[in-house]
């Protein structure tokens, strides 16, 4: 059976970070597929949005979604993309343009079999209360910013990935690939999440 990624968009999301999550996933089915010829794909994409109308990204290219978050399961991997920010007045606007989306993470996020984020993703799992107690990562210039922010949350700031409960962080925005090849080896297996690894 297919497993379901589903990709939240939100407004300022870093682009590269949502659809290159969704081209590492295919790219893994059709990895899959060539050596396997299974009936379905081994992972099922869909890019949702908070009501299912496009959504703005922060290279100002807007992108039409799939669905919305209602649409969301608890047993789909959840994938909270990267925003661009630059400055602690940045990161206090982003975190300002999220209060829409904040109560569903908070009733629903413990729910979820595992989500997933890179960069300044955690910043929006920590607003949810969804890294309290827990281990994460960001991008290291963002550390400083983060720790101040989130005193209980446990950051490391010198890992590339880290998993804590039903929560995969990864550091920088291109650590989405990282990311990634954590989600293929555990629901895969390490020896394809080689092959994807090398294939990319």
């Amino acid at each position: 059976m297919s497993k379901q990624i589903t990709v939240i968009a939100l407004p300022q999301s870093a682009a590269t970070s949502m659809m290159g999550v969704i081209d590492i996933f295919n790219i893994a089915n059709r990895i899959s597929d060539r050596i396997n010829g299974l009936d379905e794909p081994l992972f099922r994409t869909r890019l949702v949005s908070i009501d299912g109308e496009p959504v703005t990204c922060a290279n100002g290219y807007t992108i039409s979604v799939d669905g919305k978050l209602e649409d969301i399961k608890p047993e789909d991997i959840l994938f909270i993309p990267a925003f661009t920010l630059a400055t602690r007045s940045d990161i206090d606007r982003v975190v300002a343009s999220w209060q829409p989306v904040l109560p569903w993470f908070e009733s629903q996020g413990k729910q979820q079999s595992l989500i997933a984020t890179s960069c300044s993703g955690s910043f929006l799992l920590a607003e949810a209360g969804l890294l309290e107690g827990k281990q994460a990562t960001t991008s290291w210039w963002l550390s400083q910013f983060f720790t101040e922010r989130y005193p209980t949350v446990a950051l490391d700031k010198d890992a590339i990935c880290t998993m804590s409960g039903n929560v995969l962080c990864g550091a920088g925005t291109s650590s989405y690939q990282d990311v990634c090849l954590v989600i293929l080896e555990k629901y895969a297996g390490k020896h394809f999440a080689r092959l994807v690894s090398k294939y990319l």
